[in-house]
This record gives C-alpha cells, sequence and structure tokens, in this order.
C-alpha cells in the first residue's frame, strides 16, 4: 500500500472515531437530563424528522422528554462522505415510564471549528 493511501485511511479512521466520540458524548448528556447541554451537539439550522428547526427549539423539545427516560444506541456505524460530511447510522433502544421502543436512526454530522455538529436526523 503506498504511503499516502496509509495516511488517507488513518485519517480517516480518526475521523470516524472522532463522529462516535461526539455521538456517545451526546448520549451520555441525553441520559443524564442534560437537555441545554445537548445544544451544542446542532447546527445552527437543524433538520429532524424532516422539518428545519432552530437549536433552540429542539433543545426545547428534548427537554420535554419524562424524567427516568433511558436511551441505549448500538454501535454506531460511521462513513466519512469528506472531511468535513459525516453520516452515522445506529440502532436504538428506549424507555420512558413503562413504555420500550426500539428503531434505527441516521445522522448528517458537518464538522465546525466548534466540533462536529448534527445537521440532519431521521429515526
Amino acid at each position: 500500500m503506498h504511503l499516502f493511501a496509509m495516511v488517507f485511511l488513518i485519517g480517516q479512521l480518526s475521523l470516524g472515531d472522532s463522529v462516535k466520540q461526539t455521538f456517545r458524548e451526546y448520549e451520555r448528556r441525553l441520559n443524564a437530563g442534560d437537555f441545554a447541554g445537548l445544544a451544542q451537539y446542532y447546527a445552527d439550522d437543524p433538520v429532524a424528522q424532516g422539518k428545519v428547526a432552530s437549536r433552540a427549539e429542539v433543545v426545547k423539545q428534548l427537554s420535554q422528554t419524562p424524567p427516568g427516560a433511558h436511551f441505549t444506541y448500538g454501535e454506531p456505524r460511521v462513513t466519512i462522505v469528506d472531511s468535513n460530511v459525516a453520516l452515522l447510522a445506529t440502532s436504538y433502544t428506549g424507555t420512558m415510564g413503562t413504555a420500550t421502543f426500539s428503531g434505527y436512526m441516521t445522522i448528517t454530522l458537518i464538522r465546525t471549528p466548534a466540533g462536529w455538529r448534527f445537521l440532519a436526523g431521521q429515526s
């Protein structure tokens, strides 16, 4: 393998790891009920379930999550589109009170000077 190809692959792996790290930090804050702290993970005008919203609107929606709710995400699969765009896909299960649910979600992330931000998501 050529040196350039090896450097490129190593760079792609570290970008993928940084996307996963961002997602796991988000998961920890979500399960801790730190809804205000989740704002930093969203782009300025994120798209959720096909609708453009402000970061504040997304946090407001998330803050309506009942106390004690818990989410568990599977191992995220990350595809690096380029050095500033990544796609993340993962399964999830959740509990809210006595209700349990599960599904699959995809997130498009963009890299900003402040780190990876969620641009669009669908579950």
